[in-house]
């Protein structure tokens, strides 16, 4: 499954075993105040996901420094896309 492999994966940002965050932002969810699809998530460690210089300590700090959530997600599907070949796993 996709949180199998981010979990495999680690961190999208240092690798460490990681947290999923499901993507913030109406564009990712199914409507106010619901959790985004599991389509819409990466691998952040707990430092990166909800420590002092993490994403929902800082949504601003976190981008500015990381980039968005948007083109974390794109790099994070291009790793999922890299692993499952590897593998010879089916992508979801």
């Amino acid at each position: 499954t996709r949180y199998e492999i981010l979990v495999d994966l680690g961190c999208i940002i240092c690798k460490r075993p990681p947290h999923i965050h499901h993507l913030k932002g109406y564009a990712y969810t199914r409507g106010m105040s619901r959790k985004s699809l599991d389509v819409y998530t990466i691998a952040l460690c707990p430092d990166h996901h909800t420590g002092q210089h993490g994403y929902h300590h800082s949504p601003h700090e976190f981008t500015e420094k990381y980039g968005t959530q948007k083109q974390l997600l794109a790099d994070q599907n291009e790793l999922i896309s890299q692993y499952c070949q590897q593998w010879g796993i089916k992508p979801h």
